[in-house]
């Protein structure tokens, strides 16, 4: 079985500006992986090369195999790869039924209906606000709501952005939980980009450091917990 995600010899940036340089990842099938690294260390850049919304300078992507260099975000998403950005990609004035629905659009009617009841039991929390409409949900609340969204089509890869920005702990915790049982019930591989360290290093088995636009570390997660000189660099 291929590994879930690769990323080789990617270098990416913005006009003549060099964000990532010679970037290697993997994921493996089934495993949740974290991407650490401080506030402009360039793991937003990597997701949105990944995502196939910048287009890198050099290197190559591949998902279960697949190479997906020079192809757009919506083949990405055919071949196995889910993207729950940032910014929270809802739509704000309908339901969280209806964003759930709309998320499947590519489905059969009934097909969409089932796989909107799956994953409103994958995310609890949202089934008891199922007819709230998305704007008017809380910031964490938004968050999974994205979640769900990016795994509407069945992903093989669930890639996340900071998805504990500007949450309180209690809710951090509530995501992270739900990222972990997303993967136990699925089988979902997950690429999980993020500034919290503990929290992302405590679901992962294992974990990479970018500083600078370059991997400075990689290790099982469970090392990276207990090591200082590792911490030092976010």
């Amino acid at each position: 079985m291929p590994d879930a995600l690769v990323v080789r010899g990617v270098t990416a940036g913005y006009g003549s500006s060099r964000v990532l340089r010679d970037v290697d990842l993997t994921v493996r099938s089934g495993a949740i992986t974290c991407l650490l690294g401080a506030n402009g260390a360039g793991k937003t850049t990597l997701v949105r090369v990944v995502s196939g919304l910048i287009t890198p300078v050099a290197g190559g992507v591949t998902v279960d195999g697949a190479a997906l260099l020079g192809t757009p975000p919506w083949h990405r998403v055919r071949a196995g790869l889910g993207t729950s950005l940032q910014e929270n990609i809802v739509f704000p004035g309908v339901s969280v039924r209806q964003n759930l629905l709309l998320a499947g659009r590519g489905l059969r009617r009934r097909a969409r209906n089932e796989r909107a009841a799956e994953l409103l039991d994958l995310f609890p929390a949202l089934a008891g606000r199922v007819d709230v409409r998305a704007g008017a949900l809380s910031g964490g609340e938004q968050r999974m709501l994205s979640v769900a969204m990016a795994l509407t089509p069945r992903p093989t890869v669930l890639m996340l952005d900071e998805p504990s920005i500007g949450l309180s702990p209690v809710m951090v915790e509530t995501i992270f939980d739900r990222l972990r049982h997303v993967r136990d019930a699925t089988g979902t591989s997950i690429l999980l980009a993020e500034q919290n360290a503990m929290a992302a290093l405590a679901i992962s088995e294992e974990a990479y450091v970018l500083r600078s636009g370059s991997v400075v570390a990689h290790r099982p997660a469970a090392e990276l917990r207990t090591s200082e000189q590792v911490m030092a660099l976010l």
